[in-house]
């Protein structure tokens, strides 16, 4: 083999080598815009579901699907049943939780540990909202048992006042609104880079075939790739 034919297979295993590189570095680039935009479509949803969770709208038979105590007197049904539509609510969600979690954990294989905390004021809304009513349900029990004492009349008064505050939504200064809305727009921000990558690497590598790099120096030649497209049609 001459010195010709030596340096042809080196320059056509580099091309080769650069053509892999190339091809996994893009195929990289989409599985991380397909995480990003899975991690953004989640988030718009927990917006929501929040909105849902903590609407002022509700339903006559709201909170009444647990299960009832023999002989339970009316107006401890109406307390159970107050404190269980808040469980409720947010049980008609647990599929979405378990997708937020699992997309923390996608968010950052990808994109690295700062990913950590996301939607964690989610989850601790999650379960202050449950725990409050169910200390609430247990007060109103031990209410209608006569189990309660001042110190425990007390902590129902705080932990009944905490849930009403939790359970509203507040949208000015809800805490859950805003770390979604900062979420999105993390996530819509890292969207955008990776597109902008995936775009400058698309001109490269168009740049980089000779015959366009020489159009794109020469109108003539460039005019000339513009129709040849056109003129194989027409054959």
């Amino acid at each position: 083999m001459g010195v010709i034919e030596a340096a042809s297979v080196v320059v056509a295993s580099l091309i080769a080598l650069a053509t892999v590189n190339s091809w996994r570095a893009q195929q990289q680039r989409e599985r991380k815009l397909q995480v990003g935009t899975d991690a953004l479509v989640l988030a718009y949803e927990a917006l929501d579901a929040m909105k849902a969770v903590r609407t002022a709208f509700g339903y006559a038979e709201e909170g009444s699907k647990r299960d009832r105590f023999p002989d339970e007197p009316e107006w401890l049904t109406g307390k159970l049943n107050d404190a269980y539509a808040t469980i409720e609510r947010v049980n008609q969600h647990q599929e979405l939780f378990g997708k937020l979690r699992a997309m923390r954990y996608r968010l950052m294989a990808e994109f690295g540990p700062q990913w950590r905390t996301a939607f964690d004021e989610v989850f601790d809304f999650r379960g202050k909202l449950q725990s409050r009513a169910i200390s609430i349900m247990r007060h109103a029990y031990r209410e209608w048992k006569g189990q309660n004492t001042p110190q425990s009349d007390e902590r129902y008064q705080k932990m009944y006042a905490e849930l009403e505050a939790l359970r509203w939504e507040d949208d000015e200064n809800d805490p859950v609104n805003t770390q979604l809305r900062k979420i999105i727009e993390r996530l819509e921000d890292l969207n955008a880079s990776i597109r902008d990558d995936m775009l400058r690497h698309r001109v490269w590598r168009w740049l980089r075939t000779p015959r366009r790099a020489e159009a794109t120096a020469r109108p003539d030649i460039a005019e000339a790739t513009a129709a040849a497209p056109a003129a194989n049609a027409v054959r």
